[in-house]
């Protein structure tokens, strides 16, 4: 027998019994209830506890074409995750504990392979989770192989497509804001660098779009030039929106702390007023070594707060994201 027609020997054919259109018209929940349906058939005494067959199935290079790319991974991260939507009323015959770090390495699998619904599923788990950047890249990978509004989807997928949309919209608008105010030189090509779909890795960890931003100015990306005062009034920004703060401290004692040794920052370059030393000698030998020379990095100019007027503007005018 073809191996991708097996599990293992105890339940040889046991998964042949789902359609590919049952997939296709996004019943994936229905296609997977029929699948534990289609064991129990052969009677719940199996030799092999499911999960264990499918990791078998999996190690001999097994699939499950009918749940879409890496859809033996999408079987498996949902046994992991004691999915409802998956497993439903066969719950009963799962016996292994529920596993959510290898349900989300199993879902990723899935999700590298092209699966769009552990791409949303990834999506959806980072954003409760407060990974802004890892949400955006997979909307942003679903994106690419899901028309919006395509039928064969569920709400979730269609309305997480939508989010991506607008959330370039989002990035652009919110980068704009920061031209403006703070006048920078800064051209539509880099704003549109910025606001493009995340389809390669996240560059950082960022727990919504203001802190996102705020690193892109303290690392110099994305054609972005550094500024750490544009950085430190985003990061001090992103820190008043609800239940963010711990998340974005560890950046902000960063800027507040010596460029050289993270002590105490005594005082600040004279030039920028922005990057802090302890002492002399740190200040000294950061202007001339260390990954990023100051004598190469230094703006040789200060850069006015603008946090005063960005606490007035309400978080919608500002295009904030944020998953609180």
């Amino acid at each position: 027998m073809p191996k991708k027609a097996r599990v293992n020997d105890d339940a040889a054919g046991a998964w042949g019994s789902v359609t590919a259109a049952a997939a296709s018209t996004g019943m994936l929940g229905a296609a997977f209830e029929a699948n534990f349906q289609s064991i129990a058939r052969q009677g719940q005494g199996l030799a092999t506890p499911v999960l264990e067959s499918l990791l078998k199935f999996s190690a001999e290079g097994g699939d499950m074409p009918e749940f879409g790319p890496g859809g033996l991974d999408v079987a498996i991260a949902a046994l992991y995750e004691h999915d409802e939507q998956f497993i439903g009323a066969m719950r009963g015959i799962v016996t292994h504990e529920k596993d959510i770090v290898k349900a989300v390495e199993w879902w990723t699998k899935a999700a590298e392979k092209g699966n769009v619904l552990a791409q949303v599923r990834l999506a959806n788990w980072y954003c409760a989770n407060h990974d802004y950047l890892k949400f955006e890249h997979f909307v942003a990978l679903a994106a690419l192989n899901t028309p919006i509004g395509d039928k064969q989807y569920d709400a979730k997928i269609t309305d997480a497509l939508e989010n991506h949309t607008s959330n370039i919209t989002t990035k652009r608008e919110g980068l704009k804001v920061i031209r403006d105010m703070y006048g920078l030189n800064m051209g539509d090509d880099v704003v549109e660098a910025f606001a493009a779909p995340m389809t390669c890795a996240p560059p950082h960890a960022a727990v919504n779009l203001t802190h996102h931003i705020a690193k892109c100015f303290m690392n110099g990306i994305y054609g972005i030039k550094k500024n750490l005062q544009i950085s430190k009034d985003y990061l001090k920004l992103s820190a008043k929106l609800k239940g963010t703060k711990k998340y974005v401290e560890a950046d902000l004692e960063r800027l507040r702390g010596c460029a050289k040794c993270g002590g105490t920052g005594a005082w600040a370059c004279a030039l920028c007023k922005v990057t802090r030393y302890c002492s002399k000698e740190c200040q000294e030998w950061h202007w001339f070594n260390g990954d990023e020379p100051h004598r190469d990095h230094c703006p040789r100019a200060e850069t006015p707060s603008k946090y005063a007027e960005l606490k007035k503007i309400t978080a919608f005018d500002l295009q904030i994201t944020s998953f609180a």
